[in-house]
């Protein structure tokens, strides 16, 4: 057990203290440098020959201290800090096994290059400082010596010499040189000391503000902004600010009229003033009759041909071209009475359901593939297009990144060769079923399955427990998934192909897409489905 990983393990299990200073990381008897690298694999490295990267000693620390709170705290305190994060998808394992959950781990590379730690050593704790009395004399060299009975007589009588110059009367002798407890009782010297205690505290100078010179800045703050108010001039108001010294607005009508008639270019007095307009009193509103072209008996006998006498049922049969354009006077345009009558039919006017041009409602031929509507499947309307007909696989976020937006349905057109030609077949994708009509679930023939039932809510041909079994009879399921995810358990039950892409492989996705094609292709051609467009 030679390598950091190990004893940070074993550290943790065990609950001991890991001992972290500004650049190492102490575990009892042994260090490693916080930068020094682990043998645990960062995920989607060292795979295909890719470059391989492993996690700081310092980040699996610092994911040790912040594991109980949330992954986007952790990573926002672990960049404030300057230290590498531990990626989400390596969390999980990463914690089993620090946790001692698991015994290996699939990321643990053992070929890895490892560092072995350096022997701690505690250092001795510091002798404790002796302090010396401040009788004991100090030399100008780093040691103190203890005086001796010479040096004491040298100062006693120094210390005489300069009270004999400073007393002037001589009252005071050498003689009278006593301690103090020869004289006075050890009673009356702790008198004497807590009174000069007393005496010092008195002496200090209190800094707090008493209640009465709060009371003095208060009012001196009151009289302050009193001084202000009463210098402050009010200069316009939201009322104030809409009058005018040369304008009056009395009656705002006459100003409104004036300014309509002279843009009509009228000349006006303007000392005229123009009485308000008073308002007509309100029409009956009478309903226009609707025109219907089976209501011609409310038009009988009103020829309008404004005044001129033309014959509306005359004919120029009979005639010929000569007088026509001459013009013949008295000449009347007979009516024909040589092509039989035909008679007349009253049509009978068209029923609401019956549409109004006579002939059926044209059916759709474009075949229907669903996909999910939660934004947490793979395959959504953002991308199906890319996938489908692109033949590249781009998530949802990178499109919501672009600014793509989510349309209610996508047109897929699929190249397709049959024989010598080569044909273009439009696919309606949609996520929502409730559009549908109970003709267009013929044209269903491909839903992508996320995993839970309630995706097929409202879905013809379920079962009494809505189990969606037999739709896949009729239907053609797929289930799009990365390589490494897990799969649903009703995905393993269910009549469904699976689909898988790589989350790096890019240049794999053309391969899964014609897979999907190929598949479908089988499915549509058993079933009996000649009225779509395939």
């Amino acid at each position: 057990m030679a390598d950091c990983l190990s004893f940070l393990r074993l550290y943790n299990i065990e609950k001991k203290d890991v001992i972290e200073t500004d650049e190492r990381i102490i575990f009892g008897d042994y260090s490693w440098s916080k930068f020094t690298n682990t043998n645990y694999l960062k995920y989607g490295t060292g795979r295909d020959g890719a470059t391989k990267e492993y996690y700081t000693l310092a980040s699996l620390v610092f994911l040790l201290k912040n594991v109980d709170i949330s992954h986007s705290v952790y990573a926002q305190k672990a960049i404030a800090a300057g230290i590498p994060l531990v990626s989400r998808p390596d969390r999980k394992d990463l914690l089993a096994y620090l946790n001692g959950e698991t015994s290996v781990s699939a990321s643990i590379d053992k070929s890895a290059p490892l560092e072995l730690g350096q022997q701690h050593v505690v250092p001795a704790a510091p002798l404790p400082q002796v302090k010396r009395s401040v009788d004991e004399g100090t030399n100008s060299d780093t040691l103190k010596r203890v005086k001796t009975d010479e040096d004491v007589k040298v100062d006693k009588n120094r210390l005489e010499s300069r009270l004999e110059a400073n007393v002037k009367d001589k009252v005071v002798t050498t003689n009278q040189l006593r301690p103090l407890s020869e004289r006075i009782s050890a009673e009356k010297i702790a008198a004497l000391k807590a009174k000069r205690i007393a005496h010092k505290r008195e002496t200090i100078k209190d800094d707090t503000i008493t209640e009465i010179e709060q009371r003095s800045f208060a009012d001196a703050e009151v009289d302050v902004s009193k001084d202000i108010i009463s210098k402050e001039k009010v200069v316009r108001t939201r009322e104030t600010v809409m009058r005018s010294a040369k304008k009056s607005f009395t009656n705002i009508l006459d100003v409104i009229t004036n300014i309509q008639l002279r843009e009509q270019g009228r000349n006006l007095n303007h000392n005229h003033k123009t009485p308000p307009p008073t308002e007509p009193p309100p029409k009956k509103s009478v309903a226009p009759i609707p025109y219907s072209r089976y209501d011609q008996e409310r038009f009988a006998g009103k020829e309008e041909t404004e005044g001129f006498k033309i014959d509306t049922m005359g004919t120029y049969r009979g005639m010929n071209f000569q007088s026509v354009t001459a013009g013949v006077a008295g000449a009347k345009r007979r009516p024909d009475h040589s092509q039989k009558e035909m008679p007349v039919s009253v049509a009978k006017p068209l029923s609401a359901n019956q549409p109004k041009s006579g002939h059926t409602k044209r059916e759709s031929r474009t075949p229907i593939i669903i996909v999910p509507a939660t934004a947490t499947s793979t395959i959504t309307l953002l991308n199906v297009k890319d996938f489908l007909q692109e033949f590249k696989f781009i998530s949802n976020d990178e499109k919501k990144a672009k600014g793509a937006h989510r349309e209610s349905e996508v047109l897929v057109q699929r190249k397709r060769d049959l024989g010598n030609t080569s044909v273009t077949i439009p696919f309606k994708v949609i996520d929502n079923v409730n559009k549908l009509q109970k003709n267009d679930w013929e044209r269903v023939v491909a839903v992508f399955v996320q995993g839970p039932t309630w995706q097929f809510k409202g879905w013809p041909w379920l079962q009494t427990d809505n189990s969606p079994v037999n739709i896949f009879a009729k239907v053609r399921g797929f289930h799009l998934k990365f390589e490494d995810s897990r799969m649903d358990t009703n995905i393993q039950k269910w009549d469904v192909h699976i689909l898988q892409i790589s989350r790096h492989k890019r240049h794999l996705d053309r391969a899964c897409a014609l897979r999907f094609w190929e598949v479908l292709d089988k499915f549509v051609s058993k079933q009996n489905k000649s009225g779509l467009r395939y």
